[in-house]
C-alpha cells in the first residue's frame, strides 16, 4: 500500500527534528524541514513501518512518498 502526501518543508541543513524523524522512522530525509514535520509523520503513519522518500522539487513543497508494509 502506498500513500502520497505533501508537507511543507524549508530548505536547509538537517535539524534536530529531522534527525529524530530519521531515527524513529528509519528513513533518510533529503531536505531540511520545519518542526511540524515530525508531528505530521507521527499522526499520519501511527505505528506502521514506512519507507519515506522526499521527491525533489525546486519549491518548498515536497511530496513524500510512503510505503506502508
Amino acid at each position: 500500500m502506498e500513500k502520497l502526501i505533501s508537507i511543507l518543508v524549508e530548505k536547509g541543513k538537517k535539524s534536530k527534528i529531522e534527525k529524530i524523524a530519521e531515527d524513529k522512522f528509519r528513513v533518510k530525509l533529503k531536505t531540511g524541514e520545519d518542526r511540524e514535520l515530525l508531528e505530521v509523520l507521527s499522526k499520519f503513519f501511527g505505528i506502521y513501518k514506512e519507507r519515506i522518500t522526499l521527491l525533489s522539487k525546486k519549491d518548498k513543497m515536497r511530496k513524500v512518498r510512503v510505503k506502508l508494509y
